[in-house]
């Protein structure tokens, strides 16, 4: 695997965990189920590209 594969996995593993610990908090502060939703959604993007 080559050093600019796995800076980009890392990359996206980086952001995605942001957004959606971002969506969690806002997700809290809106009192939104479906923003919840869909970062617990992100959540397991996340773990997909953590285990890549």
């Amino acid at each position: 695997m080559s050093h600019s594969h796995s800076s980009n996995i890392r990359l996206a593993f980086i952001l995605n965990l942001s957004f959606t610990i971002l969506e969690l908090f806002g997700g809290y502060y809106a009192n939104s189920i479906a923003i919840i939703s869909d970062a617990f959604h992100d959540l397991g993007d996340t773990t997909s590209l953590g285990i890549a």
